[in-house]
């Protein structure tokens, strides 16, 4: 391999950590609510495509595409206000690169919304778009798709008295 060819595989593995880095980004600010760091993640004009998970909680088709950054910062920041805890994980990153500053990239999902009576908790995909602008890789779009959505109900229990007796 000659330096050329070296030079272009480090800055391929550079671009993958920095895109897996942006997406751990995502997941870490939404669930702790940092608005302002979670916009940062994405171009002034993201796509995101939540139309599978909307048809499924309506019963019926959804257009759920939200275009805009401002747009989708107030909207899912209002749709998780701080009485509602969330975990998003992804998993097992698929990164394509499709030219020197665009790849794609499926993660696999799980998640989880509480809002202290009941729970959501899914299993499914991001399929996301991202592009290099600036020096910095950045969410053109997302597509959130679960495949398996369930709905429980919490139990008001206290922690058993051994556990207690720990912090005591």
């Amino acid at each position: 391999m000659n330096v050329e060819d070296r030079d272009v595989v480090l800055r391929r593995i550079q671009d993958l950590e920095a895109i897996k880095q942006l997406k751990a980004k995502y997941f870490w600010c939404v669930d702790k609510k940092l608005w302002i760091d979670w916009a940062s993640v994405f171009t002034e004009d993201i796509e995101a495509d939540f139309s599978d998970d909307f048809s499924r909680l309506a019963g019926r088709p959804i257009d759920g595409v939200i275009r805009g950054r401002h747009k989708l910062v107030s909207m899912i920041s209002a749709s998780l206000p701080k009485e509602i805890t969330s975990v998003h994980q992804g998993h097992m990153p698929q990164i394509e690169f499709t030219g020197p500053d665009t790849a794609t990239g499926v993660w696999q999902l799980q998640d989880c919304i509480d809002d202290g009576d009941r729970q959501l908790i899914g299993f499914g995909y991001y399929r996301d778009g991202y592009v290099r602008q600036n020096g910095q890789w950045l969410i053109k779009r997302f597509a959130l798709e679960r495949l398996l959505v369930e709905w429980r109900v919490k139990e008001k229990v206290s922690p058993p008295e051994r556990l207690r007796a720990l912090f005591q």
